[in-house]
């Protein structure tokens, strides 16, 4: 008894010893990374579908770089490491807002078309012959071009009765969807085959985070839903 005592005493001592030892500033690192995770997993709307076929890969990766936190890596770094991983394998709208991130990390799929050659494009919308038209679309932002200078380039190229079409997307870095809208009619010669839903994840936080935005409806209906996900709207 005595022995099995002296043992636990021991043992605890040293992993009281181990945890002093861990400096006050690592500890909130620890903290914070945790936080990060743990906030991810339970609210992020990509994740039960990024892990579903990844989760053994997902989980070494936390707890590698955990590890690294716990040896002095920076939290920004951490940080980055962490939400880069989700970035590259589903979901470039989970990011972090910050230089080091958009500098270091974004950079390994994205390519900078800039640093690959000399091209700063303008909006263009011209017949290059009497039977090709070009639009060139170097944003969709809604500022350079505007949603009203795409609606206009769409009525040229009708009416130049052009039969082929180029969109020039070289260096477009994304922005709003809604401004694709006029070329619709010209790329898709058929109605979908199935319906698609915006899904909201059903979570307190993702509740609250949405409380301001005159959202009562969605609100009230994820309130008294026990589905993970529910859709957005109804159509």
């Amino acid at each position: 008894m005595i022995k099995r005592y002296l043992i636990f005493s021991i043992t605890l001592f040293l992993s009281l010893m181990a945890h002093a030892a861990v400096p006050d500033s690592i500890k909130q690192n620890l903290a914070d990374y945790d936080y990060l995770t743990n906030y991810t997993e339970t609210n992020l709307a990509t994740y039960p579908y990024i892990v579903r076929k990844r989760a053994k890969e997902y989980k070494v990766m936390r707890r590698k770089i955990r590890n690294s936190v716990k040896n002095g890596e920076s939290i920004l770094d951490a940080t980055c490491d962490y939400v880069f991983w989700l970035f590259s394998h589903f979901d470039t709208h989970f990011y972090v807002d910050n230089h080091h991130f958009w500098s270091d990390y974004d950079i390994k799929i994205h390519p900078r078309y800039k640093d690959l050659i000399e091209y700063d494009p303008l909006p263009l919308a011209q017949a290059v012959d009497s039977v090709t038209f070009l639009i060139r679309v170097p944003s969709c932002d809604g500022r350079n071009p505007t949603f009203a200078w795409t609606d206009s380039a769409v009525v040229k190229f009708v009416e130049s009765h052009c039969y082929n079409l180029i969109i020039d997307v070289r260096g477009n870095t994304g922005g709003s969807d809604m401004i694709w809208q006029p070329f619709f009619p010209l790329l898709i010669d058929h109605l979908p085959r199935q319906q698609s839903k915006i899904l909201f994840r059903n979570t307190p936080q993702n509740r609250k985070n949405i409380e301001f935005r005159g959202m009562d409806s969605l609100i009230d209906k994820a309130k008294h839903s026990k589905q993970q996900f529910i859709p957005l709207e109804e159509n």
